[in-house]
């Protein structure tokens, strides 16, 4: 009698067996979710922690976007309505600063997963206000304006990661039409949330007497505490305590709700698990991480929420949340008003009185935006008050002076530097123009191009000779403590950023290994062959700031060859190799892989204690920063990157057989606009792609480390780069063919 043997199947060449994972999709996914877990909110005390089963889960979700090259979607249930308690918990209705932090926040979460992953994030919000609202006495018509200022806000911020969906999207009843206002949102609520009770909930629940919700379900639990802690301060006004609501009534009456808030939630969980399958699930609710990855929607380390909770920024621009009765009690904090409502708390000081009547406004995730208030003839830069700023900028840099008019006045500009403080001039004078100059360097490496610039800090070449102990020369920094920057025209939308990065949050969200008291021991060394070929030795990593004596990160990015075609720099940790670096360091020139805006012309001072001047954004603009606090690329032009590459395969059955393995050797050159009289300026990359040939038809696949605006297409065997006509983006100058052979 023959035998049936299963094929055996051949491990792969390092001897474990092959899983048909891709390993670089796998490593960015890992990528992807190391980033979400940063925002993670800290486990509630004796929880368990099983998120490294839901790591998993979420890893699988991720790789799928990642394996087709889309952008991660997730999902979240979040901002309902704000707490009814307006007296005691929140300003008002409506969203204030406390929700504009948040969102901000959020769209940054997204935007660090594009920093690795260029197709980048998308984060639905789901608003769960209907659920609830009619339990607390929240009307719907309140839940419809605070969800409809919410949306308006994200787009005038831009905060283009986030979505927003509603319940009657997660039940598509056919007849709950779109609303139109407060009236017709109304006027479905109930049949809304009758359906998604009628369709996702239980009804073997029993709200008095079952009492799983508090036993046998550890998320359940969580969340319940939860409900129980807020309940008690948002009820307080709608059901006060008297003469016929006994506290023992209140707190039975809170655990009701409690419990029916539960179980709508746990119909709009299931809601939630069925329309968005494939979304990595978020919440804002403490969990134990299997089913959910819970995070803080406000940059803080505790748990606060914008629609319970009240912002507060200090002089610093450290930002800090509590309930709306404590800020009132501080003497050191005052109420301010956006749009004639109140919006958020501030640290009192004598730096927002101004005699020009003028606007503060905080900016995520630090510095502060000055602007003429709306109706004032004084808008000039003179009306600016220079001792102000400077002490704004030592505590809270970037400041922003936006809508200030005669900024591009160079005699008023460089009259009030010297308010500011005595402006020192280097070997470019007092006033340096940024703007592309080509080639031409004059000494000072990349700066005046339109290349992307590495990670530093300002001042770094503007050295002095010391001597040592043992007679001999070394180099030694002498930076300006200020900058003053003026935008002398506006950049396309979009382009024209300039990156600032504070010290203080640096140091507040270092990795474990790398604590303040390792990175204190560090010194570094530069050299390059610009700036009168410097090579500077001997820099400690952190310093002291002059004014305040806190900790400040002095830091230049290595920049090699493969990154500018002007002159690399080059930058060694002393004490070893370790330097930081970025997570995903790219393969090619940034500057010219995509299309590229030019810069704008800007005015740059440089100042002993004030000043140096370059484009930060659109319009009459200044920027007055203290170097100590930032470091900062000078202008560097964004990058307008265009659709995502891919290879175009076209299979033929004769040439590739079915579930075949084949491989694509490409090699290709480009450069920075063509000129054949130049062709040391080309770029030449050999690139392999291997995959499965499953189908006859075509099929398109993804190809990260080709350079990121060519799109390829494999006719047979003949190779042809096609690129649309886009000014001074990279152009192929040759065709070059290819080869495909079965395995």
């Amino acid at each position: 009698m023959p035998s049936h043997i299963e094929p055996e199947t051949p491990p792969s060449p390092n001897g474990r067996f092959n899983t048909g994972l891709h390993t670089d999709v796998m490593e960015t996914s890992q990528r992807i979710l190391d980033i979400i877990f940063r925002y993670k909110s800290p486990l509630p005390k004796n929880a368990s922690d099983r998120s490294d089963e839901g790591a998993i889960k979420f890893l699988g979700q991720i790789y799928r976007f990642v394996k087709m090259n889309k952008a991660v979607r997730m999902a979240m249930p979040a901002f309902p309505f704000k707490s009814p308690n307006s007296t005691m918990k929140v300003l008002g209705t409506l969203p204030d600063k406390a929700e504009d932090v948040a969102l901000a926040h959020l769209n940054g979460l997204c935007g660090a997963i594009e920093d690795v992953y260029p197709p980048g994030a998308v984060l639905v919000i789901v608003s769960d206000g209907l659920v609830y609202n009619d339990l607390l006495g929240v009307p719907d018509n309140t839940v419809w304006k605070y969800g409809q200022a919410l949306r308006e806000l994200t787009k005038a911020r831009n905060y283009s990661h986030i979505e927003f969906s509603r319940i009657k999207d997660l039940l598509a009843v056919p007849n709950i039409h779109e609303e139109t206002d407060g009236m017709a949102y109304a006027a479905t609520a109930s049949s809304i949330r009758l359906t998604l009770m009628n369709r996702y909930g239980s009804h073997d629940w029993d709200d008095t007497h079952n009492n799983s919700c508090g036993d046998h379900h550890e998320n359940k639990q969580l969340t319940y505490c939860a409900y129980l802690k807020f309940l008690e301060l948002d009820l307080a006004v709608t059901y006060p305590i008297c003469e016929e609501r006994s506290k023992s009534k209140f707190k039975r009456g809170v655990e009701k709700i409690a419990k029916s808030m539960l179980k709508r939630g746990e119909a709009f969980a299931r809601a939630m698990r069925e329309n968005f399958q494939d979304h990595v699930r978020l919440s804002i609710h403490p969990s134990t991480g299997e089913d959910k990855i819970s995070i803080n929607i406000l940059p803080l380390e505790k748990t606060m929420t914008p629609w319970h909770n009240t912002v507060a920024f200090k002089l610093d621009g450290t930002l800090i949340a509590g309930h709306r009765h404590e800020f009132q009690q501080m003497d050191d904090m005052e109420l301010i008003h956006e749009d004639g409502r109140p919006s958020y708390f501030r640290e009192r000081s004598h730096v927002y009185t101004w005699a020009t009547p003028v606007t503060f406004e905080p900016i995520y995730p630090c510095g502060i935006m000055i602007q003429p208030a709306q109706g004032t003839k004084y808008r000039s830069i003179s009306n600016v008050e220079a001792q102000k700023v400077r002490e704004l900028a030592v505590w809270n840099s970037p400041v922003v002076l936006r809508g200030f008019t005669q900024t591009r006045n160079r005699d008023k500009f460089v009259a009030k530097a010297y308010e500011l403080g005595t402006p020192t001039p280097w070997k470019f004078g007092l006033v340096l123009e940024v703007k592309d100059h080509g080639e031409e360097s004059q000494g000072l490496n990349n700066v005046l191009s339109k290349e992307w610039m590495p990670f530093h800090f300002d001042g770094l070449f503007k050295t002095t000779k010391t001597i040592r102990e043992d007679g001999s020369e070394h180099l030694v920094p002498v930076p300006p403590h200020f900058q003053f920057f003026a935008a002398v025209s506006p950049s396309p939308k979009n382009t024209g950023y300039t990156l600032f990065s504070s010290s203080k949050l640096l140091f507040e969200h270092l990795p474990e290994d790398k604590p303040l008291s390792q990175l204190n021991a560090l010194t570094w060394s530069v050299s390059t062959a610009s700036f009168d070929q410097s090579v500077i030795r001997g820099m400690p990593l952190i310093t002291s700031h002059p004014s305040t004596g806190k900790p400040c990160l002095r830091f230049h990015e290595r920049w090699p060859q493969k990154k500018t075609r002007f002159d690399p720099t080059d930058v060694e940790i002393e004490q070893g190799d370790q330097s930081p670096r970025p997570s995903q360091e790219p393969e090619h020139d940034r500057s010219v892989s995509s299309s590229i805006s030019s810069a704008s012309p800007d005015l740059q001072a440089a100042v002993d204690e004030p000043s140096q001047s370059q484009e930060y954004s659109a319009g009459d603009e200044t920027v007055f920063r203290d170097i100590n606090n930032h470091r900062t690329p000078p202008p560097a032009t964004k990058v307008v990157t265009p659709e995502v590459p891919s290879i175009v395969v076209l299979t033929v059955l004769s040439r590739i057989p079915e579930s075949s393995r084949y491989s694509v050797d490409i090699e290709a050159a480009y450069s920075e606009g063509y000129d054949p009289e130049h062709p040391e300026n080309y770029r030449r990359y050999i690139a392999r792609f291997t995959a499965w040939s499953p189908y006859y038809r075509a099929k398109e696949y993804q190809y990260r480390p080709m350079p990121e605006m060519l799109d390829v297409q494999i006719l047979n065997h003949r190779l042809k780069w096609v690129l649309p006509d886009v000014g001074e983006a990279p152009r192929l100058f040759k065709e070059i063919a290819s080869t495909t052979t079965p395995r």
